[in-house]
């Protein structure tokens, strides 16, 4: 798999594009707020969040720095945590969460 995912012809495409980096890596209140404005507009906002998931899912507590999709890392790991909490709610109502804490049967 790439490392933005198995497709990143979407990279081209991000507002982004063209712009110094180190503005998505800043943590100057005014920088962040400029970076976040070109995610805004982006039509590729998802798929760039989506590729920080990627990253970050490989990486265990650590995370990639900077502004993916318009989150900070810190939004994202919130983000995260939330989503995995309406998938174990979801799990749990299908009866999934139980068969999964249940020993095996040797």
């Amino acid at each position: 798999m790439e490392p933005l995912g198995p497709s990143s012809d979407w990279l081209p495409q991000a507002a982004c594009q063209g712009i110094d980096p180190e503005l998505f890596y800043s943590t100057s209140p005014p920088k962040v707020a400029r970076a976040r404005g070109i995610c805004d507009r982006c039509f590729v906002q998802p798929q760039c969040l989506l590729a920080a998931d990627r990253l970050e899912h490989g990486l265990g507590v650590k995370m990639v720095h900077g502004i993916w999709g318009g989150l900070t890392a810190d939004e994202r790991i919130v983000r995260r945590r939330v989503l995995d909490e309406i998938l174990l709610w979801e799990a749990a109502g299908r009866g999934i969460v139980g068969e999964m804490a249940r020993p095996q049967d040797a």
